[in-house]
C-alpha cells in the first residue's frame, strides 16, 4: 500500500458520520423530527440541541421518528428523557420506532417502553395527536 492510500484509509476511518435530522410541521402545531444514522456519544450534542429546540417551540406535540436510526446508546436515551420532561407541561412526545429494530430493543432493555408513547409509524403518531 502506498502512502496516499494509507492516508486516505486513515482519514476515512476517523470521519464521524453525523446523523441527518429533518424537521417537518404536521398540521398546525405538531413538529416531526425524522432522524437517521447512528446516535451515540459523538453525535448526541447536536441531536439533543435539535430535540430541545423543537420541544421548546410552541407546539402541541413532538414526534421523533427513529425508524431510520441504525444505532443508539444510553446517552441518546438520556437526551430523549430530558426532552420528554421539557415538553411534558405543554404537549406530548411520541417516539416512532420500527418494531423489532435496534432502537426498539434498546428502549425495551432500558425499561423505557412504559415511559414513552411509542408507535410504529409517523402516521400513527399524527393520528394520536389529532385525537
Amino acid at each position: 500500500m502506498d502512502s496516499t492510500s494509507a492516508v486516505r484509509r486513515a482519514v476515512t476511518e476517523t470521519i464521524e458520520v453525523m446523523p441527518v435530522i429533518e424537521e417537518t410541521v404536521l398540521g398546525e402545531d405538531v413538529r416531526l423530527l425524522t432522524i437517521s444514522g447512528e446516535l451515540d456519544i459523538s453525535t448526541v450534542e447536536s441531536v439533543r440541541d435539535r430535540l430541545l429546540a423543537a420541544a421548546k417551540a410552541p407546539a402541541r406535540g413532538l414526534v421523533v421518528d427513529l425508524t431510520a436510526v441504525s444505532f443508539l446508546d444510553s446517552v441518546t436515551l438520556a437526551a430523549l428523557v430530558r426532552v420528554r420532561h421539557e415538553i411534558a407541561s405543554r404537549g406530548r412526545l411520541i417516539v416512532v420506532i420500527a418494531p423489532a429494530s435496534f432502537p426498539a430493543l434498546v428502549f425495551d432493555a432500558a425499561g423505557l417502553t412504559e415511559h414513552f408513547e411509542i408507535v410504529a409509524t409517523a402516521e400513527q403518531a399524527a393520528a394520536l395527536l389529532a385525537a
